[in-house]
């Protein structure tokens, strides 16, 4: 099944440095203007070290299966500007089709 496109994305790969000598991402895209789905989600958790019921935030991403992205880059929503770090990317699998990548993602911006 495909997700259906609510924005379009670009793809922000590779870091440079600065003028301090510090690692920073690149804000240049390498690929833009991918149709995507980024759907915000919430999940109650506790843990034995906090009991307390705490509501956790997070966004899933799917993207045509064949957009060069990995667990490094980043992508820019661009109808609002926010950026996402990609912490885990669910490459497809289908017979016959090409199905979405799904993307865990953690808003930075």
């Amino acid at each position: 099944m495909r997700a259906i496109a609510n924005t379009r994305v670009s793809v922000l790969t590779g870091t440079s440095v600065d003028e301090w000598g510090d690692t920073v991402d690149n804000d240049t895209p390498a690929v833009s203007g991918i149709p995507a789905s980024l759907v915000e989600r919430s999940r109650l958790i506790t843990t034995p070290e906090q009991p307390t019921p705490r509501v956790i935030r997070y966004t899933v991403g799917r993207l045509p299966g064949r957009t060069p992205v990995g667990p490094e880059d980043r992508i820019r929503d661009d109808r609002t500007g926010a950026i996402y770090a990609i912490t885990a990317v669910t490459p497809p699998s289908g017979v016959g089709h090409q199905p979405d990548l799904r993307l865990d993602l953690k808003r930075v911006t």
